[in-house]
This record gives structure tokens, sequence and C-alpha cells, in this order.
């Protein structure tokens, strides 16, 4: 049992174990190819109460920048998006893309926000539609992620890039505009992290930016990392 920070309201969660979660492939934008259980349906927790909604766990607790007496007034927008979802419900694919919007609606009320944040939001509902093969929805959310990650790249000293560090966050701005169709950007950032030696982060980036970069010049239709 879960105790919502916000309205106290009290709700069960639904936990997926981790050795019932199978994937075949990872994608070249690293998301996964999942088998039957997709855990992004799980990922966000939602207080049936006020309909606050976040990363599970300890992100779901930090409520860190919002201000109480501003997210009550939100109240209504988070229920238009809501409709008439029951949150104490199993999980269902449209759960898990509404449960990202609310998420997404929550972090307008938080201050500080980091662009990255909301563009790993956009990100993942983009994979979930692509995992429904939803392809118009999936290009709609990856553009909107890959303009956020831009925005953070390009205007903040210490964006909320996670464990991916630099070279992900410029590798996924090029993987993103490769998926869009947006073949140049996508080479100028597979380039950033190959020729930029002082950029932090992973080194599988630099491998995977100069195995893009030759595919995205070929017009090659890669979607699995090899």
């Amino acid at each position: 049992m879960e105790s919502c920070p916000l309205c106290e309201t009290k709700f069960e969660t639904e936990n997926v174990w981790t050795n019932r979660v199978r994937f075949s492939d990872t994608y070249t934008d690293m998301g996964k190819k999942y088998i039957d259980i997709n855990p992004l349906f799980y990922e966000i927790w939602v207080c049936p109460g006020c309909l606050y909604a976040a990363y599970r766990k300890e992100g779901f607790l930090n409520i860190q920048g919002i201000i109480k007496s501003n997210f009550k007034k939100g109240l209504d927008m988070r229920k238009k998006i809501s409709r008439t979802i029951d949150w104490n419900a199993s999980r269902s694919f449209e759960m898990g893309v509404l449960s990202f919007k609310l998420a997404i609606l929550c972090l307008q009320e938080r201050s500080g926000v980091s662009a990255a944040r909301y563009g790993s939001y956009f990100l993942k509902l983009a994979w979930l539609f692509r995992f429904k093969d939803m392809k118009e929805e999936e290009q709609t959310y990856l553009k909107l992620a890959m303009a956020r990650f831009m925005e953070a790249y390009s205007k903040e000293t210490a964006p909320e890039v996670g464990s991916m560090g630099e070279t992900g966050l410029v590798y996924t701005i090029g993987e993103l505009a490769r998926r869009t169709g947006d073949t140049k950007t996508a080479c100028e950032y597979y380039m950033k992290v190959i020729t930029n030696k002082e950029m932090q982060g992973d080194p599988q980036y630099i491998r995977l930016s100069r195995d893009m970069l030759s595919f995205a010049k070929e017009g090659s239709p890669v979607e699995f990392i090899k």
C-alpha cells in the first residue's frame, strides 16, 4: 500500500517481477522490443485521488518544486486526461499511455525541471506506441523528445540525463533525428559524439554513433543494435 505525498490517498500499486520481463532486441534509440509484458505500463504511479503521477518509488515520493495549492487547481485538467480510468485496476496499454501523459502534466507543476526530463517522458511514450505499431503517434512523440533533448543540450549547463551522460544525450538526438527523417541533423549529432574527445559518458555511444553515421549516409533502415 502506497500513500500519495500530496493528498495522502492510499492506493495499491502493481509491480512486475524482473524475471518475468523478456525482450528480444534493443532498438537503436535504446527502447526494448518486449515480449508479452511491457514494464512501461507500470513505470508511472498514479494517485487515484488527486491524479498526481510520477516515476515509481523514490521518484513518486519526491515532490520538490511542487506548490500544493497550485497543484490542486490543476485537478480538472488531470481529470480530463484521465477520463473515467480506474487507476486501481490492472494496467492496460491505454492506462500506460495516460499515466505518462499525466506525469508530463504533473512535471509542468514543478519548478526547475530539465528539458531532458520532459524528453525522457516523451521518448518512453514513443516506445509505448511503437509497442502497438502505432507509427504516427510514435513519430509525434519521437519529435517531441528530440526537441526537448536538443533544448537541454543547447541551453542547460547540467541537464538531467541520468546514466547516459552527454555522449548518450547527443547520440540520442542524432538517432531520433534519423528515425524522424532528418538525416542531415542525425549525421551532425553523430559527428559531435565521434569528434569531441572531451564529451563525457558511456563509450558505447561513440561506437554506436560511428555505426549509425554509416547507416544514415547509406540510407539503411536500421531498427536494432547489432
